[in-house]
């Protein structure tokens, strides 16, 4: 339902989802790649909204481990491996529905120069 709303969402350049799921068991990574700041409306209104809200209680389960990142790309659209990477190192992670860490985006040479 989300991925269907998503693909008709002004602004969104590229989307992937890849996973393995088996019996409430596996991974999932859900990456976008948005034209500007188009991204938090989609993300936090319509039905994408409603889906955060009412299956937090699934997504941050005491077994659960999840990462959240939004940030500025350089360039390139990183590959699953690489997306892993960055969200392990960077995320906003949660451990058993409980925040463990703050995201802190990395920064790239075209950030720093306009910092």
């Amino acid at each position: 339902m989300v991925m269907i709303q998503m693909k008709k969402a002004p602004g969104l350049l590229y989307a992937e989802l890849n996973g393995e799921l088996k019996k409430w068991k596996g991974t999932g990574q859900t990456m976008t790649v948005w034209d500007g700041k188009l991204m938090p409306k989609f993300r936090n209104h319509n039905t994408h909204g409603f889906a955060m809200k009412f299956f937090t209680w699934i997504i941050h389960r005491k077994n659960t481990k999840n990462y959240y990142l939004t940030y500025s790309a350089n360039e390139t659209i990183p590959t699953g491996p690489e997306v892993r990477e960055i969200l392990r190192k960077y995320g906003k992670f949660y451990d058993g529905g409980v925040l463990a860490r703050k995201a802190g985006p990395p920064k790239y040479e075209k950030d720093k120069k306009s910092s």
